[in-house]
């Protein structure tokens, strides 16, 4: 799973970001426009969920976390387990993969990137720690629902020509 959600974000801006600096830290990509406002504009109440990661860029320390929440898809026969709603929380090294309300695996990314040894059983107060926080995430977090569509001649026919249905 790290494959799809590990993605680097690279940012250039002589004199304010030291050129060459890696910072290692969890963010998401909600953090990406308050961070620009932070910088651009020395806007710090950006009314969002994401945060701005100037705290990181400056190598100062953060309690940032990232939740990743799987898309529900409830019309595929042969998944069904992709109808189960499904979250990972990623904090202070780990990873935790919730799925239908129960935690399932737990991961230290530190020692085990390619997320081999589950240490659920093991780290008990981690994965309280991490289904804590992810209760609070989303009983912040507005959820937004989706329904099947019916689409319009015309829409299928502009989807087959993107590639998007065959």
């Amino acid at each position: 799973m790290n494959g799809v959600i590990h993605i680097p974000l690279i940012m250039s801006w002589p004199g304010e970001i030291s050129e060459g600096l890696v910072v290692d830290d969890v963010a998401e990509s909600i953090d990406v426009a308050p961070t620009i406002l932070d910088y651009v504009l020395d806007y710090k109440d950006y009314p969002t969920q994401g945060q701005s990661l100037r705290r990181a860029i400056q190598r100062q320390p953060t309690d940032n976390e990232a939740v990743i929440q799987r898309a529900i898809i409830k019309h595929v026969e042969h998944r069904p387990d992709l109808a189960l709603p499904q979250y990972a929380i990623v904090r202070e090294g780990h990873k935790l993969i919730v799925t239908d309300g129960k935690p399932e695996l737990l991961y230290d990314l530190e020692k085990d990137w390619e997320e081999e040894n589950n240490l659920l059983n093991e780290k008990k107060s981690m994965t309280s720690n991490l289904e804590e926080g992810l209760q609070n995430w989303k009983e912040t977090t507005p959820m937004i629902t989706t329904e099947r569509a019916d689409l319009t001649p015309s829409e299928i026919k502009a989807l087959k020509a993107l590639g998007y249905l065959e």
